[in-house]
């Protein structure tokens, strides 16, 4: 930190100072007068240090924080735009709180996101007093419950609003992006929530903007016809052979059917050509199948609840609620563990977070670990980020990794260790890779009456208050990598005197910035504590990279490596962490240039359907020529095999055949036949006419985005044969919104003409 900061942050907390025997009447009117100048004016600075001083000031007496110089300098670096690492411990709720108010009071939104519903609640009840106190609005959005009364949905729309309407909103991502797609599927303005996009301040800000990033938000409808080929597929890929059958590429995630695959694969479906239009439905089952069984597992990416598969975060362990894998991929995976075949729907709507957020116009956020991503941050969200020092110094001691030749001899390596700390009054905190992995230990210890308790998928009250119990005397917690993130700690008195929280893990990770969550688990705020890593030959980090070397220390199973594998290990392993972080770059890079496209096409449309909703209607005659000019369209363009077939399909089901074909008069007779059943009334002309376009838009999105999917999973294999996959995906992607376009048009024209309109209390339409 360069020394014209700390002199800043220093003449800030000075002025906090000064404020303390001011009376609070007084210390409010303070903060109703601030008026923050532009920032380019030279006053803006003076004017923010002293709302910072004031904030803090509030703080002391309300909440009775006195925030620390390091909190400061955090909320004053994510003002100027910038994600802030601050170590577990730092005080990060306190920092939030000061930068909302600092935003707030520059007459911006902020909505902060956390990592789940529990916290959003936390953090709005811990503000809400203070908050409430100097005039500005909070307000806490949750998940809009299956039980909720739906009856009137415009009331239940503007009590939401109402929420998204606040100074400060608490949510959490998938929150509001489920309300965002949803609000751009409604058919009447009065239903669509409006959102500013002004200032998204995330909490883990890595884990949401990278490990997340590619995570599409779906909305699904509009069952597709059910298809018996995943247990038939299921059946077939496991009768086979790895690598005579088929390849696997667990790097990158691929596997295919070799040449003698193929073969096989027409033997058993009783087809002479694997590859052939009328075979494309065969060889979409078989391929799905082979990625459920072979590079989706139990434990890791889902587990079975209840008899259904439900997905997890493969960042944290928590199950994913209401999320399902696209395109077929989920059923596959029920099929492969012989439980009911859920519906596959089609998606309706979907948004990546990577795209859900550069909608904002400012974005900002804090974590423990973002330094070693900092290139990434830049190069694709445009946001630098700082390091804050430690309040306190940082005693941790982080011991040197334990290396083991098998998960055997490691299991037992940690068990006694475990045991060792705990008989020195330190509190364990074990972390796993998995749920599956937590659960082998959770049952290794069981067996041998070790008490411990085990977090693994829930996301709620329960898993805080069991991760904020770690820290206590003898105490020894399970749990997935980053479970209980965001809650802190507290380490007794006692477990201090004995060296503070011990972390151990069972392995290293994905990545080196994940490690580093690990190892920021202990010693916060000055307090002493450990952590160390365990090693096998067997870990998951190295199977996606196989090495002769590796194999060859396999099969020595000595039982204590030598000091020069010992060494070897380690280097491959960051080795290979560095190998996770370059690809993991370069996907989250090639994903964002690939949605670009997706993401314009999607905000034409959503501002198309915005404009259908709130543009009066054109007059009857002008409807009319635009209904003629689609059916003269598709007539021109031979959509239609024949007159007679196109008015049957497009203008009118009970047509006679062999009559005169007239187009005009069948659409002046649709006119006449609607203009009496509304009893003459041109608004439920208009409600009927825009119901009917927004249900072409939308259901020909549907099939757009299925297009969409398609094109990119195809796409993405033409790497090999030396083309640029992103221009191909633009390119034929801007080709498939135009067809897009048109399909809109022949799908209006079909609502219009052939619905079942029948008016009661209200309008009710049956579309074709």
């Amino acid at each position: 930190m360069d020394m014209v900061s700390k002199k800043r942050v220093n003449l800030i907390v000075q002025q906090r100072k000064t404020l303390e025997k001011l009376p609070k009447k007084i210390l409010l009117e303070k903060v109703q007068k601030l008026k923050i100048a532009k920032e380019d004016s030279s006053s803006y600075t003076k004017q923010i240090d002293t709302a910072t001083a004031l904030i803090c000031e509030l703080l002391r007496r309300e909440l009775g924080i006195i925030p620390y110089w390091t909190q400061i300098l955090a909320a004053l670096e994510m003002l100027d735009n910038n994600i802030v690492e601050m170590a577990t411990g730092e005080g990060k709720t306190i920092t939030a709180i000061i930068t909302m108010f600092l935003f707030v009071i520059n007459q911006r939104q902020v909505i902060l996101f956390t990592q789940n519903d529990y916290l959003a609640q936390r953090d709005y009840e811990y503000s809400k007093s203070l908050f409430q106190l100097i005039g500005i609005d909070t307000a806490v959005v949750h998940p809009l419950e299956e039980t909720a009364n739906k009856s009137n949905y415009v009331d239940l729309v503007n009590e939401r609003q109402n929420l998204y309407d606040a100074h400060i909103v608490y949510t959490t991502s998938s929150v509001f992006g489920f309300d965002y797609l949803q609000a751009n599927l409604v058919s009447l303005e009065e239903e669509r929530l409006k959102f500013k996009f002004d200032v998204a301040l995330i909490d883990e800000v890595d884990s949401i903007l990278l490990d997340s990033a590619r995570t599409p938000l779906v909305i699904s409808g509009g069952d597709k016809k059910q298809s018996n080929y995943f247990k038939i597929a299921n059946r077939f890929v496991r009768l086979l052979a790895e690598n005579e059958h088929y390849e696997l590429d667990l790097m990158r995630g691929s596997v295919w059917l070799t040449y003698e695959g193929i073969k096989y694969a027409e033997r058993f479906y009783r087809v002479k050509h694997l590859f052939t239009a009328e075979n494309v439905a065969i060889v979409k089952h078989i391929l799905l199948a082979l990625r459920a069984n072979y590079l989706f597992n139990e434990g890791e990416d889902y587990v079975l609840e209840e008899g259904e598969v439900k997905l997890l975060d493969v960042t944290s362990g928590r199950i994913m609620k209401n999320s399902i894998l696209e395109n077929g991929l989920h059923q596959a995976i029920e099929a492969k563990e012989n439980v009911k075949i859920t519906k596959e729907n089609r998606t309706l709507a979907s948004i990546t977070l990577q795209n859900m957020f550069r909608k904002f116009s400012k974005i900002t956020g804090m974590t423990g670990t973002a330094r070693t991503s900092r290139e990434e941050f830049i190069s694709l969200y445009n946001l630098k980020v700082k390091t804050i020092p430690h309040y306190k110094k940082n005693i941790r001691k982080d011991l040197p990794d334990q290396v083991y030749p098998s998960l055997r001899t490691k299991y037992q390596a940690i068990e006694n260790r475990v045991l060792e700390l705990q008989r020195q009054g330190r509190a364990v905190l074990l972390i796993t890779e998995s749920i599956t992995s937590a659960e082998i230990y959770s049952q290794l210890f069981w067996a041998k009456n070790i008490e411990h308790s085990l977090l693994t998928a829930s996301q709620n009250a329960k898993e805080a208050d069991i991760i904020a119990l770690a820290g206590m005397s003898n105490n020894i917690t399970i749990a997935t990598i980053i479970a209980g993130r965001g809650t802190d700690i507290r380490v007794s008195e006692a477990v201090n005197r004995h060296g503070g929280l011990a972390v151990v893990a069972t392995e290293h990770f994905e990545t080196k910035r994940i490690d580093n969550q690990v190892r920021g688990r202990t010693a916060r705020q000055g307090d002493p504590g450990t952590s160390e890593f365990y090693i096998s030959l067997e870990d998951k980090i190295f199977e996606k990279y196989p090495q002769k070397r590796i194999m060859k220390l396999m099969q020595e199973d000595n039982k204590n490596l030598s000091k020069i594998n010992q060494s070897y290990l380690k280097r491959l392993v960051r080795k290979i962490q560095k190998q996770n972080e370059d690809t993991g770059y370069r996907e989250r890079f090639n994903a964002l240039e690939m949605d670009e496209t997706l993401r314009i096409q999607r905000e034409m449309m959503y501002s198309y359907r915005i404009q259908i909703m709130q543009n009066p209607l054109q007059s009857s005659t002008k409807l009319g020529d635009q209904l003629l000019a689609i059916v003269r369209k598709i007539d021109k363009n031979g959509m239609g095999p024949t007159s007679e077939r196109l008015v049957l399909d497009y203008l009118n089901e009970n047509y006679q055949l062999h009559s005169t074909v007239n187009y005009q008069a069948e659409i002046e007779k649709r006119f006449r036949q609607l203009d009496t059943l509304f009893n003459h009334s041109d608004e439920l002309l208009g409600i009927f006419t825009k119901q009917a376009l927004l249900k072409a838009v939308d259901t020909e999105w549907a099939y757009h985005l299925e297009r969409m999917q398609k094109l990119n999973t195809m796409v993405e294999k033409r790497v090999t044969i030396q083309k640029d996959p992103v221009k191909e995906y633009q390119a034929l992607g801007h080709q498939l919104f135009e067809d897009y376009r048109q399909n809109i048009q022949t799908a209006f024209l079909k609502n219009f003409m052939l619905s079942r309109v029948k008016v009661n209390r209200e309008l009710q339409i049956t579309f074709p």
